[in-house]
């Protein structure tokens, strides 16, 4: 048995037995309430997130040779079709993130070199 205390007032008179497997069922019941509570929330934050800034989608590749004063913005401005439609910061990331672009960016564009980028975007 646990104790359980009831109402206002002095604790020993408000003491009352409560049966361990009522103990037990009501820990597990929080624990459980916690846990849908804490899923809910986070589902919810993702489709906010989605909702808000939705991911985007990548079509064909196409490799593009970098001239004198290119940079990778105005690259993908002129060569990404539905760029304007999406965050390019996202497409950015794809593109410096991508192995076949590590050798090339890694100490910034230099005429010459290669990028392979998508030929088009568009949002999810």
């Amino acid at each position: 048995m646990k104790a359980e205390i009831t109402g206002r007032g002095h604790e020993r008179d408000n003491i009352r037995e409560v049966s361990q497997a009522t103990y037990w069922k009501r820990r597990v019941g929080a624990a459980a309430l916690s846990l849908a509570l804490v899923l809910g929330v986070a589902k919810g934050a993702k489709s906010i997130s989605n909702h808000v800034d939705p991911p985007i989608k990548s079509f064909g590749q196409q490799t593009v040779y970098v001239q004198t004063g290119d940079t990778l913005y105005g690259i993908m401005d002129e060569r990404i079709q539905g760029i304007q439609n999406v965050d390019p910061r996202k497409v950015e990331f794809n593109i410096e993130n991508d192995e076949k672009n590590a050798e090339a960016l890694s100490d910034g564009l230099t005429p010459g070199d290669e990028i392979v980028m998508p030929l088009r975007v568009k949002k999810e």
